[in-house]
């Protein structure tokens, strides 16, 4: 019996086997980003937590609080870039190909040693003790970090991102008077800045159970004057209105903000349940309410398509890019249009015309890290190999370091940037921030270490 066991262990370990080398050794996809991962898991809570407030597991506004802080998390996601990362290198078999085979082996020994197939399953208690185990741990290094980061910054204590990313730790340990007292400190810094100020009107409503606070209602105010389409701020504003008991009002906020949002931004999904639950309440039918989708190609277009000859369809192709470009001039404010439009003529070649549209998507959308990334490479593609990098371009890069500090895209391209300016060590200080956050035995490592080096050997 111990040997067909055997046989049918190795047999199922080959199979695995077989799904680990395929995709080594092929070039390799690109990764689900964390921000979409992060976003399936916050609808599945979504989802469960209204089927707990059907079934009378939890009261309304315990679920209004829990929806609060779902809806924090969701919003404090950072959109992932739309276009796919360019395909890695082809890989050598031989490497995973060796560490297959070290799996397989290591594996065969632990089983010999201690497998027992006939041993029963772990009941699901025994389980459930282990994962709160994990998440104990969990909070315990997070806790740790957060308490060093509050060391650190008891001595400098002028660093604004670190004030912000230690209320984010905080509100990840549910110690959220303690995250309104870090997102005041980086308020303060910041000098008011709209971003910082729904950060801090967010802290404010999670820690008062999810009701918007008359403070929190001035912030979120304070932060629309400056950037009228911040997005948290619109979303809390009209959460104030609900509870106010101002049903129309707070549809129109949201409603005005679902139409203004990309259909896939990250906060949509809470959104949207809140336009048709308010709509419901108000009689009115959630369809004429919520925008509805962009018209795409029918059947019969797609059809069509199949018999055409390259010349035909590349001239239909040009015509619903035209089309689109005709609307966008009688809406110029449908970000989500001059992002299709943009992307149409990178399509098409035209990087000019790309460039123009995610000029237009960018300044609709300035606090929008994904589109100004978008935005900045559409700009890149237009200059020649070798030519210095452009004014407006190190503008975007600057604009995405004041709302993302530390991102490592501006950090090496503002250093970049410094070192045609001459300014060495400002270039150094950027390289070596961005330096210590890329993992180690990565070309972009190799490249950011490869050009520390070419500053300390220039003559200063």
């Amino acid at each position: 019996m111990a040997i067909w066991a055997g046989i049918a262990f190795l047999a199922l370990t080959a199979i695995a086997v077989v799904a680990i080398l395929r995709p080594l050794m092929r070039r390799a996809a690109p990764a689900a980003s964390r921000a979409s991962h992060g976003l399936a898991v916050y609808r599945d809570q979504l989802s469960e937590l209204a089927r707990d407030r059907e079934r009378g597991l939890i009261s309304d506004d315990e679920a209004r609080g829990a929806e609060a802080e779902i809806g924090r998390r969701i919003l404090a996601l950072s959109p992932g870039s739309e276009d796919a990362a360019p395909a890695a290198a082809k890989r050598s078999w031989f490497g995973p190909t060796i560490l297959a085979a070290i799996t397989v082996f290591a594996a065969l020994g632990v089983y010999f040693l201690v497998g027992a197939p006939g041993a029963p399953d772990r009941p699901l208690a025994a389980r459930q003790t282990d994962i709160e185990k994990a998440r104990g741990a969990q909070n315990q290094a997070l806790d740790a970090q957060a308490a060093e980061l509050a060391a650190k910054l008891a001595a400098a204590p002028d660093d604004q991102a670190g004030w912000i990313r230690l209320a984010m730790m905080q509100q990840a340990l549910g110690r959220n008077q303690e995250a309104v007292d870090s997102y005041r400190r980086a308020y303060t810094l910041s000098g008011g800045a709209p971003e910082v100020a729904s950060s801090l009107g967010e802290a404010l409503v999670l820690a008062a159970q999810g009701q918007v606070t008359p403070e929190a209602k001035t912030l979120f105010e304070g932060a629309l004057e400056r950037e009228k389409r911040e997005p948290r701020a619109r979303f809390y504003l009209g959460l104030a209105e609900s509870q106010a008991g101002r049903l129309q009002e707070a549809l129109k906020i949201w409603a005005s903000l679902a139409a203004d949002s990309q259909p896939n931004a990250p906060w949509m999904p809470m959104l949207t349940a809140r336009i048709r639950q308010t709509a419901a309440e108000l009689g009115i039918d959630p369809a004429t309410v919520l925008p509805q989708p962009a018209p795409g190609p029918s059947a019969e277009d797609m059809q069509a398509a199949q018999d055409m000859t390259p010349e035909q369809r590349a001239a239909m192709v040009r015509g619903m890019v035209d089309q689109l470009a005709a609307k966008l001039k009688d809406n110029p404010n449908d970000l989500e249009g001059w992002l299709r439009l943009a992307r149409s003529y990178r399509v098409l070649d035209e990087k000019e015309k790309s460039a123009d549209a995610f000029k237009h998507a960018a300044q609709l959308a300035p606090n929008d890290v994904s589109i100004q990334l978008g935005y900045a490479q559409s700009l890149l593609v237009l200059q020649q190999p070798g030519a210095k990098l452009p004014e407006d371009f190190i503008a975007v890069m600057r604009r995405i370091d004041s709302i993302e500090p530390g991102n490592a895209v501006a950090a090496f391209f503002l250093g970049a940037a410094a070192w045609q300016a001459g300014d060495k060590p400002k270039a150094e200080t950027y390289w070596k921030s961005l330096l210590a956050k890329l993992p180690a035995g990565t070309p972009e490592r190799a490249e950011v270490e490869k050009r520390i080096e070419e500053i300390k050997a220039a003559p200063r």
